[in-house]
C-alpha cells in the first residue's frame, strides 16, 4: 500500500510538469513612448515595430552570438588541448584522467552553450 501510495504521489508530481500554463501577453513599453510627436524622431522609435533589446536584430541577440561565438572556440581550443595532453601521458594514469575530464567538460561546454542558444532564440521569437 506503502509503495502504491508513493508511485501515485510521484505520478501525481510528474503530471504537474506536463499542466499548460496560463497565457501571458507582454505589454510593448515603447508603443506608449513613441506616441508623441516629439518622440518619434527618436531612432528607438523608428524600429518598425521590432523591439531593439529582443527584436531579430537586437542587443540580445547580437550579445548571444557573441557570447556562443567566443564559448565554441573556447571548447574547440580545450578539446585540442586535451587531446595533446592525452597522446602526451606516456601512458600515466593521472595524466589521461586530466585529459578525459577535460574533454567530458569541453563537451558538457558544448551542450550547455547550444541549450542557452536555443533557449535565447526561442525567447527572442516569442516576445
Amino acid at each position: 500500500m506503502r509503495r502504491f501510495r508513493l508511485a501515485l504521489i510521484a505520478l501525481f508530481t510528474a503530471g504537474l510538469c506536463f499542466a499548460p500554463a496560463a497565457p501571458t501577453h507582454a505589454l510593448s513599453i515603447f508603443q506608449s513612448a513613441c506616441e508623441s510627436a516629439a518622440a518619434k524622431s527618436s531612432p528607438a522609435c523608428q524600429t518598425n515595430g521590432a523591439n531593439p533589446f529582443t527584436g531579430a536584430n537586437g542587443t540580445l541577440q547580437k550579445a548571444a552570438n557573441i557570447i556562443s561565438y567566443l564559448a565554441g572556440v573556447s571548447a574547440v581550443l580545450m578539446l585540442i588541448i586535451a587531446g595533446m595532453m592525452y597522446v602526451l601521458s606516456n601512458g600515466d594514469s593521472s595524466k589521461i584522467s586530466t585529459a578525459k575530464t577535460t574533454v567530458i567538460y569541453a563537451i558538457v561546454g558544448i551542450v550547455i552553450v547550444v541549450a542557452a542558444r536555443a533557449i535565447v532564440i526561442l525567447f527572442v521569437n516569442k516576445v
